[in-house]
């Protein structure tokens, strides 16, 4: 059978992806859900939910997949490709876009798909702290929420207002955004706990030193490790990155099926969530 997962179930979903080794945010769920309640599925076996997969409407023109994840016993068993094969087919004549693993990507091709660029995870153990950095921060739930909607709205797929409101504030989370003197938002981070640390994205900045000056009042004060995934075609924050010492882990290609979105990558410091583009 294969049904759709309520937030419960997609809560599970979210702990599967932390035992794969995934780091995904320990309260991601609810943002997750709230962008696109509907963007969820499962097979189940026996009663038994054995493989998942997302499939979340970013905007008109977009769905982003993840979270496909099949149970590690039953993995060549044919399972996950039959719950592919139910729910890509609804989203027929849209950009369908994804973050594969490396050794993924040849299915992903086989499927139709191909690769814009890679991704690459940054981590450390810790970062230095923000003293002397000048640009103006103060966190994200102080701004009108509509203009934080616009401008984060302006750096992905499209406007995200129900999974940008439980993004910025809950437990673990904290978020920050920077302003000229208008008033103008010019830069906006967020980070969440994950098991092993903490996790910064977005960080969405016109220019490298906006965009330092985020990550580190982000992360000062942590006292586990911090991780920020970067598109690699901005390589000022790659270079922004390794000047902090932080060091590549982990990396993924972006895949799209269908007209490649318009994203500012140079922009793009800091990716929101693997799962979600």
């Amino acid at each position: 059978m294969i049904r759709a997962m309520n937030l419960d179930q997609v809560r599970e979903a979210v702990a599967r992806a932390d035992r794969e080794g995934w780091e995904p945010g320990l309260s991601d769920a609810d943002p997750f859900f709230a962008a696109d309640p509907e963007g969820f599925f499962a097979a189940e076996l026996d009663g038994h939910r054995v493989a998942t997969i997302s499939a979340v409407r970013c905007s008109p023109e977009v769905v982003f997949l993840g979270f496909y994840i099949v149970d590690p016993g039953l993995r060549g068993s044919g399972l996950g490709k039959r719950l592919w094969d139910e729910v890509l087919p609804r989203f027929s004549g849209l950009t369908l876009g994804g973050d594969a693993v490396p050794e993924q990507v040849a299915n992903y091709e086989s499927e139709g798909f191909r690769v814009a660029y890679g991704n690459a995870r940054y981590s450390s153990g810790s970062l230095p702290g923000s003293d002397g950095l000048p640009a103006p921060t103060r966190p994200a739930t102080e701004v009108d929420f509509e203009r934080l909607v616009a401008f984060d709205g302006r750096h992905c797929f499209g406007r995200r207002p129900g999974f940008l409101k439980l993004w910025i504030e809950g437990p673990g989370r904290d978020s920050l955004v920077t302003t000229d003197h208008t008033g103008a938002i010019t830069g906006f981070a967020a980070s969440r706990k994950t098991g092993l640390g903490r996790r910064i994205g977005p960080v969405f900045a016109g220019d490298a030193h906006t965009a330092k000056s985020l990550i580190l009042a982000l992360a000062e004060g942590e006292d586990g490790g911090v991780a920020v995934d970067v598109p690699l075609p901005n390589q000022a924050a790659v270079d922004l990155l390794e000047s902090l010492e932080m060091e590549r882990s982990f990396e993924t290609a972006r895949i799209y099926r269908g007209p490649d979105p318009d994203l500012p990558l140079s922009r793009i410091f800091g990716i929101s969530s693997l799962e979600l583009g």
